[in-house]
């Protein structure tokens, strides 16, 4: 693993972890939707997003979450991950959001981008 990816993966881990420790252990209901995108088709593909998100999925599992897994989603489908998310989301005591794959800020406002992304203006 090169240094920059498990660097990302402890920043990732220390800013996942203190929320997950931090809530009790009497919490009846945890969910997270953890989405990897690493296969891009109209933008350099990453290499680790999809590891990253399998691995934090394992340990948020191990600590007691429901996951919703989402590996290279194209549009349809990241969309489909983010409705079941908000349909379980209400009956949670505990969601977390983990995304790696790439992202942009226009205006202001945050994207995540799914897999077939086409990028032509702002």
């Amino acid at each position: 693993m090169p240094d920059h990816t498990l660097a990302r993966l402890i920043f990732g881990l220390a800013l996942i972890c203190p929320l997950v420790l931090s809530v009790p252990a009497t919490a009846q209901k945890r969910v997270a939707l953890v989405i990897g995108n690493s296969a891009y088709v109209n933008a350099t593909a990453l290499a680790n997003p999809a590891n990253d998100a399998t691995d934090i999925g394992e340990a948020l599992k191990e600590a007691g979450f429901d996951i919703i897994l989402g590996l290279n989603l194209d549009k349809r489908a990241f969309d489909a991950k983010v409705r079941e998310f908000s349909h379980v989301l209400p009956q949670a005591d505990t969601g977390v959001l983990f995304y790696a794959g790439h992202g942009l800020q226009v205006s202001g406002r945050n994207h995540l981008l799914p897999v077939d992304a086409r990028l032509q203006t702002e």
